[in-house]
């Protein structure tokens, strides 16, 4: 057998080996995919009932001074990347987009979410004051927000008024990658007056157990928590789609390349039968004249 087939015949084994590793992976980020989802949307419903509240609170108090409730710096930012591969420019075009937009903020506190995000945002000069490791799934969304939220809340002051923002990718019909920022805080008027336009779902309006302060501060420590969920879902079923994508570009790259193995296998594998019926034939063909030739001078006598 050739070493030429041999050759394309290792290569086939490794390509199909390879082909059933993307196709589990591809399996894992669709699976995953759908996990985020449903967490978003289930962040995105309890927000919305966290802003209920908070306008029920607003409508039964009147005016409120949401001022003494805010975060530390003047500018605060968390940044939901990836600490994953396989994900293309993910990271970069979030970077460049942070990197824009906090340009002209002179004190600012960076959180990130993701050790390879902090490496790029450092590469495009913006300073990273902690970084998280990425939630390995949907399940651990719950425990990296926690975190993130005992961390921010040594920074709660009750004199200044910072802008909050967090940044992360999205993927919306007909664009895959698209860089975000959601403002959370300051909660200032027009805040308050979205608010106060959310109508209640019935007419009992819910009553205010503990006093008015800590019942305010409790409910928007759940608004901040719900907000950071579904944006951390968002970020990581955005980069999950990105991978699925990267996986089916890969798996259909494998197909193609085992089937042109295969036939290339195929057609080597007939030029060698046909090389050794050539030699047979050959070989045959001498014997006969041979014999033929050797039989006509001798004869045998009985």
């Amino acid at each position: 057998m050739s070493d030429t087939l041999n050759l394309m015949r290792r290569k086939k084994d490794a390509c199909t080996k390879i082909q059933k590793v993307v196709g589990i992976m591809k399996i894992i980020a669709a699976s995953q995919i759908k996990d985020c989802q449903r967490s978003a949307q289930a962040s995105e419903n309890y927000y919305g009932n966290i802003k209920t509240a908070l306008s029920a609170f607003l409508k039964k108090l009147g005016k409120v001074e949401l001022k003494r409730i805010a975060l530390a710096p003047s500018t605060g930012a968390i940044i939901f990347g990836t600490d994953q591969g396989l994900v293309g420019p993910f990271n970069d075009i979030l970077a460049r987009f942070v990197a824009t937009s906090l340009k002209e903020k002179e004190e600012k506190k960076v959180f990130v979410i993701g050790e390879r995000m902090g490496g790029v945002l450092e590469g495009q000069g913006v300073h990273v004051d902690h970084v998280y490791p990425m939630p390995r799934s949907a399940k651990e969304i719950p425990s990296t927000v926690h975190e993130l939220m005992l961390d921010l809340s040594s920074l709660i002051d009750y004199e200044r008024r910072p802008t909050f923002f967090l940044f992360h990718n999205r993927s919306v019909p007909g664009v895959l990658l698209e860089p975000v920022s959601t403002k959370v805080l300051p909660l200032d008027e027009v805040w308050k007056a979205e608010l106060r336009q959310t109508v209640w779902p019935t007419h009992m309006i819910a009553e205010i157990l503990e006093s008015d302060e800590i019942a305010l501060v409790q409910l928007l420590r759940e608004y901040l928590f719900a907000a950071f969920a579904r944006s951390l879902a968002e970020s990581m079923a955005c980069e999950n789609l990105v991978r699925f994508l990267s996986m089916q570009k890969a798996e259909k790259n494998i197909n193609e390349t085992v089937a042109d193995l295969t036939v290339n296998i195929n057609m080597e594998r007939q030029s060698v039968i046909d090389a050794e019926l050539f030699d047979v034939i050959s070989d045959f063909s001498a014997l006969s004249e041979e014999s033929s030739g050797h039989s006509d001078g001798n004869y045998l006598i009985y």
